[in-house]
């Protein structure tokens, strides 16, 4: 993400170079469709780019079939739990 106008660019350019000087994300909260969700951004070249973490509801856990499965054109390597 970058600002669309020339208001922001310098707020914005501070944001992003500390974020990048730190070696750091930052954590912040946006509304997207009337749901709050948590937000992690990070330096990415001249913006920033932002990633929603899952809810813990939206992962699932290791199911053994999957993990047995052994079908198909799969490097052993990638059936391994690790």
């Amino acid at each position: 993400m970058r600002p669309d106008r020339k208001v922001g660019h310098h707020a914005f350019a501070v944001i992003r170079e500390t974020i990048r000087e730190m070696n750091k994300i930052a954590i912040g909260r946006v509304v997207l469709i009337n749901r709050e969700h948590i937000i992690a951004l990070g330096s990415l070249d001249k913006g920033l780019m932002g990633t929603l973490p899952p809810y813990p509801y939206e992962v699932r856990g290791e199911d053994p079939k999957v993990l047995q499965y052994t079908g198909g054109n799969v490097p052993p390597a990638c059936l391994t739990a690790r």
